[in-house]
């Protein structure tokens, strides 16, 4: 039998070495800790909505404004255009296609329905290929600008003892459509009120990332 990781219950050994700590399965005190899963979508404009505990370190409204910074800064770095271009040009596209194809075979291939059927083609394929490259680079400069953002807060925060960390997941998902499955990327914005000791509740990031590799290290924070 393979021993087990206490800390997680995961198996410890070669096979486990690239097994990440499972969020949901670190288990601290609800008023010490806050989960504020992120939301994600071409059409989400709230990143981060929380949902407030009975009791917590934070007041419920200081709580909330701190949650507007975040929201903002994500936003200002990933625009609402951005997301949803690629879709208008996708939907676009497809329309101009069909209507070039039509329009082709009603005329027998008139000059002006082939620009059209083009035209459609061409903007359908920059809005998918595109949209993926316009959205992957933007989410990128908006997760660089949310942990620029967290790290202010913990700045601000140090002599209160709260801790802001981006805590980053992946699994994978099914498709229903096709029987599939991929790999989705989750993040959590973990909000925590340190012990006295200075310590975290939940590790940081770089800490689990440590513990996935080596599930048999000392737990440290």
């Amino acid at each position: 039998a393979q021993a087990m990781n206490p800390q997680y219950g995961a198996p410890v050994g070669p096979s486990a070495t690239m097994r990440m700590p499972v969020m949901g399965q670190i288990v601290a005190d609800p008023s010490r800790v806050l989960y504020v899963p992120m939301q994600q979508g071409a059409f989400t404009r709230r990143w981060f909505e929380p949902v407030f505990p009975a009791s917590f370190a934070l007041e419920p409204r200081e709580l909330v404004a701190l949650v507007e910074e975040v929201n903002g800064v994500v936003g200002d770095a990933l625009p609402a255009w951005q997301g949803r271009l690629p879709i208008a040009m996708v939907i676009s596209g497809f329309l101009l296609f069909g209507i070039g194809g039509f329009a082709m075979v009603a005329t027998m291939g008139n000059p002006l329905a082939l620009a059209e059927l083009g035209f459609g083609f061409a903007l359908f394929a920059c809005g998918g290929f595109g949209g993926v490259c316009l959205l992957a680079r933007a989410s990128e400069r908006a997760l660089s600008a949310l942990k620029r953002k967290l790290s202010e807060l913990n700045a601000r925060y140090a002599q209160r003892g709260i801790d802001f960390q981006l805590h980053e997941s992946r699994q994978l998902e099914y498709y229903h459509t096709n029987h599939g499955v991929h790999m989705a990327t989750r993040y959590t914005l973990v909000i925590q009120a340190l012990q006295t000791s200075g310590q975290h509740w939940v590790p940081a990031p770089d800490v689990l990332a440590q513990q996935a590799f080596w599930p048999s290290a000392p737990f440290a924070v």
